[in-house]
């Protein structure tokens, strides 16, 4: 049976996490890692978000 699809509420925080599937490792070198969070500041400064407790 699929999932439920998630609630999507505007202006409200979400929790996201980054993991592989059987929870395998996703990033196998430290410069995919840091490709991945560089691209996620970027998208961060087009949309205008403020992630409250990320790392960037």
């Amino acid at each position: 049976m699929p999932r439920k699809a998630r609630l999507l509420v505007p202006h409200c925080p979400h929790h996201i996490v980054q993991r592989g599937h059987n929870r395998q490792v996703v990033f196998l070198a430290d410069e995919d890692y840091q490709f991945y969070l560089d691209n996620l500041a970027e998208w961060k400064v087009r949309l205008g978000r403020i992630a409250a407790n990320s790392r960037l």
